[in-house]
């Protein structure tokens, strides 16, 4: 066996280990091995061609694994996707290529990591600046690949955290609380420490100790991550907030003809949170309870209304119509105590989901599908809305964590940066992706850690998902059923 076969080997087990807990994140210490074999395969290659290619493939392996629930959106039957095994073709596609741009940012941490380990022998040099390698590989990750992503009004960001290395940790239940000092970027940095600690001694203690300690620090994880954490007294809850959660399919949610149906059993479901007398209501993103093309003011008097002049805050969401072509995301939360109404809209949208990427529009047009690729645009036409800045709403006002935008390991610290808040809501629509556990496992994990890092809760409702709340001292909690109708369910919780 050559040289490169072998290393290429071990990089491409390298990719399999840190992708494992994506998809089994209660095998996360799987993530911390796949660091040490990423590092084996570093020390065995002798040209540099090796180690590109190799860190690359181990990354790419890794974000194939960690954006597997992207086929949880699979059988689909509309648009162009309607032509035998086109929409298979069209998953696969951007499920590849998203991997292939993530995996550039292992070809950029292998490449100095063998630099300096190998090709100019400084091992703690190479050992100690790995950690911050790897931190910088993923956000370079993650700006590539918004640029394959980018949209007509497209932003270039490093939002896009899937597979980030951190996020086992969430799985971890005293090595998370260490997110409360740096978020995703800290439990990166510790977990590639953890990997570099066991190659460490595994190469430079001697083969007895090496064993016992290998061992011992094994055991010392993995045992250390079932400790309870005490989170103290419960106190009186200041709020007593109902998540409705609904289980609406794409066409009820995107069909005008139906959209008297769906209001009318929102509305039942509104009800019912009034009668358990609650504080909040919280509404999946999308719902479109109320028309998001009015006026704040027009909806304030609308919403009085519709909620018998309670003292209630609701927050709902919907179309708002921009332009002809354009439309915006926007949310609308209206308290019931002051009887005012605020605005915002959805700046981080969904590739694929909410807007056609431009160069994957591009691409079947080439393939002859550019009519088919028009239609796809009319009903894929949201674009981050005018109404983007969240400061100037109250600071009893919860601040709007859109669907997809908790991939942003730093959203949540930017609806912050001017105002302590009650809490923040995260209206979520899984009605693309039906009862993907994967992507449920990976979000609540960026959930746990961005209200730890924050200090704030974060209150989730889903369609096609169930709303939570997370503490700001790493728990996660499931509010309690207190009625359910056709398609929805309200639930309660105290904060």
């Amino acid at each position: 066996m050559s040289n490169s076969v072998r290393v290429i080997g071990w990089y491409a087990l390298a990719g399999v280990f840190l992708g494992t807990p994506f998809v089994l994140p209660t095998l996360w210490l799987t993530g911390v091995l796949g660091v040490v074999a990423f590092l084996y395969a570093t020390s065995l290659a002798k040209v540099p061609r090796e180690v590109l290619w190799g860190g690359f493939a181990a990354w790419t392996i890794k974000s194939l694994i960690a954006l597997a629930w992207g086929w949880s959106i699979w059988p689909l039957d509309w648009f162009f996707f309607s032509l035998p095994l086109a929409g298979f073709w069209a998953i696969a596609l951007y499920w590849i290529c998203g991997a292939v741009f993530l995996g550039v940012g292992g070809a950029f941490a292998a490449g100095w990591l063998w630099y300096f380990l190998v090709h100019k022998k400084f091992e703690a040099l190479a050992l100690l600046a790995l950690p911050f390698l790897w931190l910088i590989g993923e956000v370079m990750a993650a700006q590539i690949f918004s640029v394959m992503t980018i949209g007509p009004n497209g932003f270039y960001t490093a939002a896009f955290s899937y597979g980030q290395l951190g996020y086992i940790l969430a799985e971890h239940k005293l090595l998370i609380l260490i997110a409360k000092f740096g978020g995703l970027y800290l439990l990166t940095i510790v977990a590639v420490l953890i990997g570099v600690a066991l190659w460490y001694s595994y190469r430079n203690i001697a083969s007895p100790k090496r064993l016992v300690l290998g061992v011992g620090m094994l055991a010392t994880l993995i045992i250390s991550g079932f400790v309870e954490v005490p989170f103290g007294e419960a106190t009186p809850a200041d709020y007593k907030i109902a998540v409705v959660d609904t289980k609406f399919n794409n066409q009820i949610i995107r069909s005008s003809d139906e959209i008297i149906e769906r209001e009318e059993l929102l509305g039942e479901a509104i009800e019912a949170a009034l009668a358990n007398n609650v504080t909040h209501i919280i509404l999946p993103e999308g719902s479109r309870f109320s028309d998001a093309n009015q006026s704040a003011d027009t909806l304030a008097r609308r919403l009085r209304f519709q909620t018998s002049d309670a003292e209630v805050m609701l927050i709902d969401s919907g179309r708002a119509k921009l332009t002809p072509t354009d439309t915006a995301l926007r949310a609308t939360i209206y308290d019931g105590v002051s009887k005012q109404a605020w605005q915002v809209d959805k700046q981080y949208l969904v590739p694929q989901g909410e807007y056609v990427p431009m160069y994957f529009g591009k691409l079947f047009q080439l393939l002859g599908m550019g009519g088919r690729v028009s239609e796809l645009q009319q009903v894929f036409d949201f674009v981050p809305g005018p109404l983007a800045s969240q400061n100037e709403l109250p600071s009893d006002v919860p601040r709007i964590l859109f669907c997809f935008s908790s991939a942003d390991p730093l959203a949540v610290r930017r609806l912050l940066t001017n105002a302590e808040v009650p809490f923040v809501v995260h209206p979520i629509s899984h009605a693309w992706f039906g009862d993907s556990q994967i992507l449920k496992d990976q979000q609540k994990a960026m959930l746990k850690i961005q209200s730890l890092w924050n200090g704030v809760a974060i209150v989730s409702a889903g369609n096609m998902v169930r709303g939570e709340l997370y503490t700001k001292e790493g728990q996660v909690l499931e509010p309690v059923l207190v009625a359910k109708g056709e398609g929805w369910t309200v639930s309660v919780i105290g904060l």
